[in-house]
């Protein structure tokens, strides 16, 4: 029966002696019983093991993203509903004729088909877009392909493309909004 309280009074020593964690004057705690990982963590806020968290200045500031500003009412902006309007006014750029000389016929497989009349005949345009390029082509080209690149504006809500060279000589820059 002597060793019980005997035990205790060891016990209440050895606790009193060790100083306890978040301490008034900002002391740091006791050593950390076990190693830390490299980048995992530091003395001041080691957990148990393996799961360490990380200290304050390891962390990179993540960039931030902003939403798109939405105004009352109105959907989000959508490029690709743009799409098929700036097919049609680059093909009619690239071949110096006017939009409405190009008839929409159809969407296949996010190619965007479209009639017109072309070299005494009438011929189907092709226009599909990709990272941020139009590829044009037609049957009346042969295998000539004509590749515009374009640029999305989202405040403004608009698809621009710049057409380098037409068939009629000159560089020209087309636009479609929301």
């Amino acid at each position: 029966m002597r060793r019980l309280p005997l035990l205790s009074l060891v016990l209440v020593l050895l606790l009193a002696a060790v100083p306890a964690f978040g301490q008034e004057n900002g002391e740091a705690g006791p050593e950390v019983p076990f190693p830390l990982r490299e980048g995992n963590a530091t003395q001041g806020n080691a957990t148990q093991g393996n799961a360490t968290a990380p200290g304050p200045g390891s962390l990179a500031p993540l960039p931030m993203q902003q939403p798109p500003r939405i105004r009352d009412g109105e959907p989000p902006f959508s490029p690709e509903k743009l799409l098929r309007c700036l097919s049609q006014k680059a093909l009619a750029a690239v071949t110096c004729k006017t939009p409405p000389d190009y008839n929409f016929v159809r969407e296949v497989n996010d190619v965007y088909v479209f009639s017109a009349f072309y070299a005494s005949d009438t011929h189907d345009f092709y226009s599909y877009a990709a990272e941020g390029r139009l590829m044009l082509s037609s049957s009346a080209w042969g295998k000539t392909r004509i590749t515009v690149p374009f640029e999305v504006r989202k405040e403004a809500r608009c698809l621009t493309a710049t057409i380098g060279k037409t068939m009629c000589g000159t560089a020209m820059t087309v636009r479609c909004c929301d």
